[in-house]
């Protein structure tokens, strides 16, 4: 992953380069292979006046997410990258999970009416207690099953 760092007429010691770069990677190793480039934007807000005005920004962008940011404004450099990396990891990990969820390719919007309490579809049912059994065909289990729970256990398995 490649950091960029951006300020707005601040400079910044080698020191503070050195952590930027050391969090952010530590923060998005997880997700380092999905992440090609960070952005980290400096900005003293309110200039040599001091007081809470030392402004982090982080932005990623995430194949098949897009783009998450992470903003943080503290009285010193070293704890707003500090925080502003432990956010953006939060938010990249958050966004995964969202993604994973989303699923593309299954409509979750279908019209189909849930089956009443108490009946299992046969056709999935069948399917998976031959396959734990290593039957090639669906049609070899086709004893009736009384209840989905004892849908879920097939020959005595957990499925």
């Amino acid at each position: 992953m490649h950091v960029d760092v951006k300020t707005n007429a601040v400079e910044i010691a080698a020191e503070l380069q050195h952590r930027i770069d050391r969090r952010l990677r530590f923060a998005l190793a997880r997700s380092g292979d999905r992440i090609s480039r960070g952005v980290v934007y400096l900005s003293d807000l309110n200039g040599p006046k001091g007081g809470i005005d030392k402004s982090v920004r982080v932005l990623t962008r995430i194949d098949g997410v897009g783009l998450v940011v992470a903003m943080v404004v503290d009285s010193d450099w070293t704890l707003a990258v500090d925080r502003a990396a432990h956010r953006i990891g939060h938010n990249v990990a958050r966004s995964l999970i969202r993604q994973r969820q989303r699923m593309p390719g299954v409509n979750r919007s279908s019209n189909a009416a849930p089956l009443p309490r108490g009946q299992v579809n046969r056709s999935f049912v069948d399917g998976v207690a031959a396959g734990a059994r290593g039957i090639q065909s669906p049609a070899a289990s086709a004893a009736p099953v009384a209840s989905a729970r004892a849908a879920r256990f097939a020959g005595g398995r957990v499925l």
